[in-house]
């Protein structure tokens, strides 16, 4: 890409995944986002916003059966231990976070 290229392009980006114009509406792959989707679920708007496709009901019920099976409240079976012990070895952050992941 050249620098007339890049200074095309330094005020905007263009994208076709939506655009917001503040105070009128936003603008969802396509989609009025408080129009059109305003009766979607979270689940069905992020798997909307992944694959560009109106999921289907049965897998939207199936993601969120292992969205809630898996967040448990439980603080011990995280590993914050990991992490801080990483933030105490002076590590980067990312690397502490992903040792602790």
């Amino acid at each position: 890409m050249t620098s007339k290229n890049l200074f095309d392009h330094e005020d905007k980006i263009i994208t076709r995944m939506g655009k917001g114009f503040l105070g009128e509406r936003a603008v969802y792959r396509g989609k009025d986002l408080h129009h059109d989707l305003k009766d979607w679920s979270w689940m069905a708007l992020y798997v909307y916003g992944i694959t560009g496709k109106v999921p289907e009901e049965h897998h939207l019920k199936v993601l969120n059966f292992i969205w809630l099976s898996t967040s448990y409240p439980d603080k011990s079976i995280w590993p914050n231990h990991v992490t801080a012990l990483a933030g105490t070895a002076r590590s980067t952050t990312s690397l502490a976070l992903s040792t602790g992941i």
